[in-house]
């Protein structure tokens, strides 16, 4: 990212992924006016093919940092697997059992 981005103007994007499913940042000057003005896209860097499950919808995963100088990027972590189901509990008559231990009016 350019150090001037504090005083420019900047809109930073993601691509599509490509075939390789690898997705890179953009960016691309901005003048803000009754017309605006948008400059050509610039390539930034592309993501680490480890990252690349970037979590990005409904939500951007990127942010700027304060300074300018770097990126912030949500990495969503797949859940572990749940384990496979080796039994099951089956209760009969489980209203009745209900009624036998909490007694009418909640009391």
């Amino acid at each position: 990212m350019n150090p001037e981005s504090a005083q420019r103007r900047e809109l930073f994007f993601l691509t599509l992924p490509d075939s390789t499913g690898r997705r890179s940042m953009m960016a691309v000057d901005f003048a803000p006016g009754e017309t605006p003005t948008v400059g050509r896209p610039r390539h930034l860097f592309a993501f680490d093919p480890k990252l690349q499950s970037l979590f990005c919808t409904p939500v951007r995963c990127f942010s700027v940092s304060a300074d300018g100088k770097r990126f912030f990027c949500l990495q969503s972590v797949p859940a572990a697997p749940l384990p496979p189901v080796t039994h099951i509990n089956l209760i009969q008559n489980w209203f009745e059992e209900l009624k036998t231990k909490v007694p009418a009016g909640g009391t």
